[in-house]
């Protein structure tokens, strides 16, 4: 079947995602994050996206975002 990725960047923990719109405390961390996507990349992955982030100065959450999105890619594309 076809698996599309809907990546709300709410779902990571406010250590490692301060611009979040809506933090969640014990959210995922990264490896955990990564774990999941495992678990999906030999799916038929058709589309992705990001939700959630709103701008600060900081730029930390903008890097995790494009860093999921190249490891969601990373692993689905063979």
């Amino acid at each position: 079947s076809n698996v599309y990725i809907s990546l709300d960047i709410d779902v990571f923990d406010p250590s490692i995602a301060p611009a979040a719109d809506n933090p969640e405390p014990n959210g995922l961390l990264f490896s955990e994050f990564l774990s999941l996507i495992d678990i999906v990349a030999n799916e038929n992955v058709i589309g992705l996206d990001v939700v959630e982030i709103k701008p600060l100065q900081d730029k930390i959450t903008e890097f995790l975002a494009v860093e999921s999105i190249f490891q969601i890619l990373s692993r689905v594309i063979k």
